[in-house]
Parts: C-alpha cells; sequence; structure tokens
C-alpha cells in the first residue's frame, strides 16, 4: 500500500483464528474465544520516508487496556484508551454488510467508530506494538450493576487502524 488507511481484526476467527487447547483440569478440549491472555507481537512492515500514524479500536465491545509501543530503540506504554477508563461503549452494532466488509479485508470506519490514539510513527524506525488480549465484559452496564454478578466472557473484536500520511 502507498497512501492511505489499512486495518487489520485480532480475535474475531476469521483473520486471527481461536487458539484451542486443552483444559488442565479436567482434560477436555476448550476454545480460547477471543484469544483472550494471549500477547500479540505485531511488526508493522512499514517503508518510505512518511509518517504512519496508528490507532486502535474496539469493534466487539467495550475494551479497556494497554499497548506498548516500540520504535527506535524506544519504548512506551499506551492506556487504550487514554482519558477514560474504557471505550467501545458508544459503538453501535454494525449492520450485516459492514461486518461483511470487513471480513473481506475492506476498511470501514463510520462517525460512532471510537479510536484509542497509539502514535505517530517514522517510517525510517518502524514501529512494533505488544498487546495483551485481556478478557472483557458485554457491557458497561452489566459491569456496573450489582444485580449482574455473572461473569460474561464474550467475542472482543479489536482492529489496528493504520493511516499511512
Amino acid at each position: 500500500m502507498r497512501d492511505g488507511a489499512a486495518y487489520f481484526p485480532i480475535g474475531d476467527n476469521v483473520h486471527d483464528i481461536y487458539r484451542s487447547g486443552v483444559d488442565a483440569t479436567d482434560g477436555t478440549p476448550v476454545v480460547n474465544y477471543g484469544n483472550y491472555g494471549i500477547l500479540y507481537h505485531i511488526a508493522l512492515p512499514i517503508t518510505g520516508r512518511g509518517q504512519v500514524h496508528c490507532f486502535l479500536s474496539p469493534l466487539g465491545g467495550v475494551y479497556a487496556g494497554a499497548v506498548t509501543a516500540v520504535s527506535d530503540g524506544q519504548s512506551r506504554l499506551i492506556e487504550t484508551p487514554a482519558s477514560r477508563a474504557y471505550f467501545g461503549d458508544q459503538t453501535l452494532p454494525e449492520p450485516p454488510q459492514i461486518a461483511q466488509a470487513r471480513t473481506e479485508g475492506l476498511l470501514v470506519l463510520t462517525q460512532y467508530t471510537e479510536l484509542a490514539d497509539l502514535g505517530t510513527y517514522s517510517a525510517v524506525h518502524p514501529v512494533t506494538f505488544y498487546l495483551l488480549a485481556a478478557g472483557g465484559i458485554e457491557s458497561a452496564r452489566e459491569y456496573h450493576s450489582p444485580a449482574r454478578i455473572t461473569k460474561k466472557i464474550f467475542i472482543m473484536r479489536r482492529y489496528f487502524f493504520i493511516s499511512v500520511e
């Protein structure tokens, strides 16, 4: 890609297949829906002389976490999101045609797409991100409701959006 925007999903079971294994307590087969607890090492293959602006978007529900960015020998921890405890609660459910477009690899941003700014990096010094796919909650409303004590694991799709300038 020369100029423009690109993205890639993680934890969606289409582009990033759920990991499976064996339950250590009883030996039954299990699937890690959402790939929770997996540390992603994402090295972006950037070339050229321009700048690359990177974002994280929680399209599958509420998300809070941190990303480590390493570039030009420097490492920094980025809270996602930086300005509040969580985000993804303002992102509306996607219509089927948008979800299908994402599955086919098309970048779609709407006015409701929430983004966490991961910074701008020089193409001369490519960036590598480290992201732990943490477990999630279905909605902040359920999380804060004392009547809902049940634990819920759900499929959380997270996307990296990369804007090339």
